[in-house]
Parts: structure tokens; sequence; C-alpha cells
């Protein structure tokens, strides 16, 4: 189990972003994304298939260390650290400084959102028009 989840709300303690809140998107290896923070500007070319036409200017969110963020006790609302106990068979984090149980918010992932909404909205039906040339009935005949 880790002491740091996705859906926690974190503060960052040191860098450049020192002092921001943000809510853990994702966790991997050492690297952490808070949402808000350490923001990256992406240019996005015009792309060959039509999909990005223009082009333009995305802001993403970039990972960095996970020491440089701290959980928010939820009495407090400060920085803790995070220990851990077994409590009826299950392992729980624990805040250090207010003794509370940590819950993580469970974040849903954007395939698991994209495919929902599919799902839900009826498909649009297109109809073609088929337009008959009068040169051809002209030769044919």
């Amino acid at each position: 189990m880790r002491k740091i989840k996705s859906g926690d709300t974190v503060i960052v303690i040191a860098g450049d972003e020192k002092g921001k809140k943000g809510k853990v998107l994702s966790v991997s290896g050492n690297r952490v994304i808070v949402e808000g923070v350490n923001k990256m500007k992406k240019f996005v070319k015009k792309n060959a298939l039509g999909k990005n036409q223009d082009g333009t200017v995305v802001e993403i969110e970039r990972p960095f260390q996970i020491s440089n963020v701290q959980i928010i006790d939820p009495k407090t609302g400060k920085p803790t650290k995070v220990s851990f106990q077994i409590k009826d068979g299950k392992k729980l984090r624990i805040a250090k400084k207010s003794q509370e149980v940590i819950v993580a918010v469970a974040i849903e992932s954007e395939a698991k959102a994209t495919e929902d909404t599919t799902e839900e909205k009826p498909k649009k039906v297109v109809k073609k028009k088929v337009v008959k040339s009068k040169a051809k009935k002209d030769e044919a005949a």
C-alpha cells in the first residue's frame, strides 16, 4: 500500500510550485501528477488526418518527485506524514498529526468516462443522397 494514492489532496513542499495544493491525478513509481501544479505548454502541430486542423497550445500537468508532496491532514488542513495501522484485518492510512484515517477519493479513468458517455448518446443516422447524372442516361439511350 502506498502512502500517496490518486485522489488524495496534497500540498507541494519543495520546488518552484511550493505551497500549491491539488488533487493527485496519478502515481507511478516515485513520480506523481497533481492537478493544476507543474504545468507546461505543449504546442500541437497541424495533423495530416485533420484532428487538429489549426494547431493549438495545450497546457498539461507534468510529473514530479513524490518526495516533494505531503498529504493534507483531513482534520487540521495542514501537511502531515502518513503511518499505517491494521484494524479489523484492513490496512489503513493514518495521519500522524491528528490520528485521523485518510480516505482517498476514487478518480475515474478517462477511458471509462469516454466509454460511458458514448453508450448513453444515441447514434446519429446520416442519409446520403444519390444524385443521378442526366448525361449518363443520354449516352445509354
